[in-house]
């Protein structure tokens, strides 16, 4: 059964009266004007009767191709039939000639030609397009099923990334912390070690002793600076990963409402087109890693030092 608008001129009421007829009779959905009662908005009733239409046929005739709703109603119909979501019957009931709208669509000649002459005709159409959607909503609801598990397996490999990439994160993000820590603490102990030894020994051994522990001071608060700041570095690339998952499956979650919405009137073209910012092309901030960001420069450090303290002995 399906649900057919037809379109034509006020003009041919009474032969389009005969059609409808014949199609209820064969337990068909027929939407015209025909059913429309005073006081209604028919604007609003026509235009939902052509948006829900599986059919549309249009009558054409010399009445027709001079009124301005038919044409403007079968430009409606071409555009919905280009998604495969609508047949278009054109029935050519007299000799005019036949609107450039439809050049690309097989017309029904049915001048001089009873209705009952050529229904079978239409309903032949009918069914074959009836066949045609029903292939076809059967095989969108296998790719249907195919997407849903794509979709449950992307996203559960996602959230697992998200987390993984989430827990590194904290975790050098602590190291990090840690590191500053020592950072404080050894420089606080080699401060104090420093000034006993000094207190103790305030001769040359003991600036010597000063001097050494001045180095070590330099090289521990160094190496661990630059371990903070490579925990930093990490935890920042963990946590860019994790926030790229987590965009993916929002993408990914998106794709899937689109295609549940639209069904079986997507093509494959659009069905790849729901998905594809899924597949975030970011640059990883792992390959953004800079080792002279981390490098502690220890040497340059000490020979820096070392220039400073003969220049306060010159």
């Amino acid at each position: 059964m399906a649900s057919i608008f037809i379109s034509y001129s006020n003009r041919d009421r009474e032969y389009v009266k005969i059609l409808a007829n014949m199609l209820r009779e064969h337990g068909q959905i027929v939407r015209s004007d025909l059913d429309l009662v005073a006081g209604t908005d028919w604007r609003a009733q026509l235009t939902e009767g052509l948006t829900g239409a599986d059919v549309f046929i249009v009558i054409l005739s010399e009445n027709s191709l001079q009124s301005a709703y038919p044409m403007a109603e079968l430009g409606r119909a071409l555009a919905m039939a280009e998604t495969g979501a609508m047949l278009i019957i054109p029935i050519l009931i007299d000799e005019s000639p036949i609107p450039t709208l439809l050049q690309d669509v097989l017309v029904l000649r049915a001048s001089n030609r009873a209705p009952e002459s050529y229904f079978p005709e239409i309903m032949a159409a009918i069914s074959a397009f009836e066949e045609r959607r029903d292939r076809r909503t059967l095989h969108f609801e296998e790719v249907e099923r195919d997407i849903a598990e794509f979709v449950e397996e992307a996203i559960k490999q996602q959230k697992e990334y998200e987390k993984t990439n989430k827990k590194w994160a904290l975790f050098w993000q602590f190291s990090g912390v840690v590191a500053l820590l020592a950072v404080m603490i050894a420089g606080g102990v080699s401060l104090y070690f420093a000034t006993q030894r000094l207190a103790t020994a305030p001769d040359s051994a003991g600036v010597f002793a000063l001097g050494s522990i001045i180095v070590f001071n330099i090289v521990t608060v160094g190496v661990l600076a630059a371990l903070a700041r490579y925990s930093y570095s990490l935890a920042k690339s963990y946590m860019s990963e994790s926030l790229k998952s987590s965009d993916r499956i929002h993408a990914i979650q998106f794709g899937k409402f689109f295609v549940r919405a639209f069904g079986t009137r997507l093509t494959p073209a659009e069905v790849k087109d729901a998905f594809q910012h899924w597949n975030i092309d970011r640059t990883s901030t792992f390959s953004s890693l800079d080792s002279a960001q981390i490098d502690p420069q220890i040497y340059s450090l000490i020979v820096q030092l070392v220039g400073a303290l003969k220049g306060k002995k010159e």
